[in-house]
Order: structure tokens, then C-alpha cells, then sequence
């Protein structure tokens, strides 16, 4: 029997990249350690990616077609304090869902949303539904792939775009494996994980299927934002 692999490595900076590649600005938020994850800071500070340290240096590096991470002690320290009583409480608080649907922008934006456990899809579904300001632009709600809003590399989760108030589902779940498994990282470590996406973004290594198409929804939405 082939060994069971218990995480997937976190392929946020490449789902970025791909999109900053294709001319669609990227705002990443995070924070720059979790314990037990890889974080996505992490992974862009072993691809020698700067991390941007306030809203100007983001805003050049998006004007160069490149991705600018955040964290969130930068985008909002208030947040951070807040964030940091986990520690403390043990669990997580309301701070971690209003950090997934932190819209920083001053003009209509595409958010990437994830969930992990349904009471929170619900809830989400109801804020971008009847709550989320419109003028705030759209929103893209998933269920998270090791907690973040990246498509998972072998099985397709629902995607569903709330745009109005109206939510449209533009990829369905599979229950079960398709095909043949993309090439992805053998380690979930941020040197390896790197590593593996300088291969994608060189074009030695196919970018899975299924991070293709999330940025092609996300590609074309951005795009219509923007068009209004």
C-alpha cells in the first residue's frame, strides 16, 4: 500500500504568481507564522519574494505584475492583537472570519473566501448573500485546501462566485480522484514547496489542472470588476 499523505503542501504563492502573471493585481493577507502549518509568507520568503512592509510597497509591486503579500500585523495590527488571543483562548475567535473576508481595497475587488468546517459556510454564504456590501465588489467561496483558498491539486471543491447578492457555482465537487494525479510537491516545507513552484513557473512542471482553472474564473471575474 502507498503511504497515506496526511497534509498538501500549500500552493497559495503559485495560484499568486500564476495570476499576477496573467496581469491580475494580487493582494495576499496572512499571518507570518501558524503552528502546525506552512504559512504562505513563509513559502514567499523561500522563493526570495519580499514581503511587502506598507501599502506603497504593495502597490509598486502590483504595478510590476507581481503578487504583494501583506501580513496581517502590517494590513492591521488591531487585528493582529486580536488574532494573537488564540494563544491564550485556545480556539479560535470572530477575528479569524473577519480576517477571510477583509475587502482592504478602495475600489470593487475579487475576495478568494474558505471555509473549513459547514457551520461556517453557512455563514459566509449568508454574508456575501444578504450582508456584504455590493459596492465591495465579489466574492469567491471555497472549501479550504489545508485552510487556505487554493484549489486542491487532486479532487475539484465547489466554487461558488457571489456577485449582487447571487451566487453562481462555477466548479462542482468531486468526490473522488480523476485521472491521473498532477506532479506536486513530495515535501510541505516552504524550501521544497518553493522549489516546486520556480519548476511551474519555468514551465518544467505542468501547473495542476485544477489551480489552472481557479485562475482562469478568477482571471475573468477581476476582469469584469474592473470593466464596470
Amino acid at each position: 500500500m502507498a503511504p497515506v499523505k496526511l497534509a498538501e503542501a500549500n500552493l497559495t504563492p503559485l495560484l499568486a504568481l500564476l495570476l499576477a502573471r496573467k496581469g491580475v493585481p494580487v493582494l495576499v493577507h496572512g499571518v507570518m507564522q501558524d503552528a502546525g502549518r506552512v504559512t504562505t509568507a513563509e513559502i514567499f520568503q523561500a522563493l526570495e519574494h519580499p514581503l511587502a512592509a506598507s501599502v506603497q510597497q504593495a502597490e509598486q509591486q502590483m504595478a510590476q505584475q507581481l503578487p504583494a503579500f501583506m501580513s496581517i500585523n502590517v494590513l492591521s495590527p488591531k487585528m493582529t492583537r486580536l488574532l494573537a488571543m488564540r494563544q491564550v483562548l485556545g480556539v479560535r475567535s470572530s477575528t479569524h472570519t473577519l480576517v477571510k473576508v477583509l475587502q482592504p481595497f478602495t475600489d470593487a475587488a475579487l475576495r478568494l473566501t474558505s471555509y473549513t468546517h459547514p457551520e461556517y459556510l453557512l455563514m459566509l454564504q449568508h454574508y456575501f448573500s444578504e450582508m456584504a456590501p455590493r459596492e465591495r465588489g465579489d466574492a469567491f467561496l471555497m472549501r479550504g485546501t489545508e485552510g487556505e483558498t487554493v484549489a486542491n491539486t487532486a479532487r475539484a471543491q465547489q466554487i461558488d462566485w457571489f456577485h449582487e447578492g447571487v451566487s453562481t457555482t462555477l466548479v462542482h465537487t468531486h468526490q473522488s480522484v480523476l485521472g491521473d494525479l498532477p506532479d506536486t510537491p513530495q515535501e510541505i516545507d516552504a524550501a521544497s514547496t518553493a522549489r516546486w513552484i520556480k519548476a511551474v513557473m519555468a514551465g518544467e512542471i505542468p501547473v495542476p489542472p485544477n489551480i489552472a482553472d481557479q485562475v482562469e474564473h478568477c482571471a475573468s471575474v477581476a476582469k469584469l470588476i474592473r470593466s464596470r
